[in-house]
């Protein structure tokens, strides 16, 4: 999603949420790191970001990135927005924030806890908009298999009740790829599924080479954080998605296909159109290639 939708989107969950009972912000464990040049302050992780290549991806669609000196993502500021609003990143040996800027300061922020793996096992959510010390609004905590792949999200709090689903539990293949997401309600009633598909009539498996879970939402600011691990090794091709109502009326399709138009000389994709039922969007993207 991109950083425009998101603004909408989390200005909708902020003014349905906000109605209900909120907590003063609490911060993750230490002070906020501010950026700096100092790589030596910062956890090095930059192998997560580049794989076993020297590439950067320096732009993703209307998103342009930029980087600390040790390789994480620092900044991530769309094309097509005012300069003032920004997403940005800071870090500690065992959390990791994600604020969402506007010219008049914190509009959100998302914390990221990472156990010894660097894995997230808990996030916490807070709102800016309506507080500037920030209100607490949703926390996840996230659950790993023995294969480390993430396998369950679960909603540990929301003071809206409603407005996300209670878990979200994950499914792969023999091939190491994420086949399905299954969304429950807090009755237990499934109330969405995702079914994802790595081959077509006419694209066969094909090794993905960056690490992004772009297609996959797993939280609102981690699409560039590689702190949920791989949930696919190959290319996405194609995702149906059903929601159900507990109210039985009849359940609702989408779809989306992605097609893969060019790759750089090491596999990595450079443009790809998707494409919702009928209506279809073309990403680009560029890399830097590093000494």
């Amino acid at each position: 999603m991109n950083m425009t939708n998101k603004v909408g989107v989390l200005t909708l969950t902020l003014s349905v949420l906000c109605f209900f009972s909120c907590e003063k912000l609490q911060m993750a464990p230490g002070q906020t790191i501010e950026p700096t040049s100092n790589a030596s302050s910062l956890q090095n992780t930059s192998s997560a970001f580049l794989g076993k290549t020297s590439y950067q991806l320096t732009s993703f669609d209307k998103s342009n990135l930029t980087y600390y000196p040790d390789g994480r993502i620092w900044r991530v500021q769309e094309k097509d927005v005012p300069s003032g609003y920004y997403l940005e990143f800071q870090y500690a040996p065992n959390w990791i924030t994600a604020t969402q800027h506007s010219p008049e300061g914190k509009m959100v922020q998302e914390t990221f806890l990472l156990n010894a793996k660097g894995q997230c096992y808990h996030s916490d959510y807070y709102g800016f908009l309506l507080d500037k010390n920030g209100v607490w609004l949703h926390s996840c905590e996230y659950q790993y298999n023995n294969a480390n792949q993430l396998v369950r999200i679960n909603l540990k709090s929301d003071p809206g009740g409603s407005v996300f689903p209670s878990r979200r539990e994950f499914t792969y293949d023999a091939y190491g790829d994420l086949i399905r997401i299954e969304s429950f309600n807090t009755t237990n009633f499934k109330i969405g599924e995702e079914v994802f598909a790595y081959t077509s009539a006419s694209q066969p498996r094909k090794v993905d080479q960056y690490p992004l879970n772009h297609h996959y939402s797993l939280a609102c600011y981690a699409d560039f954080l590689p702190i949920f691990g791989k949930l696919n090794k190959h290319l996405l091709r194609s995702t149906v998605h059903t929601s159900f109502s507990p109210q039985g009326k009849a359940p609702i399709v989408s779809n989306k296909t992605v097609k893969y138009n060019s790759f750089n000389r090491d596999g990595f994709v450079l443009d790809m159109d998707v494409s919702y039922g009928g209506n279809g969007h073309k990403i680009l993207s560029t890399y830097a290639i590093l000494p």
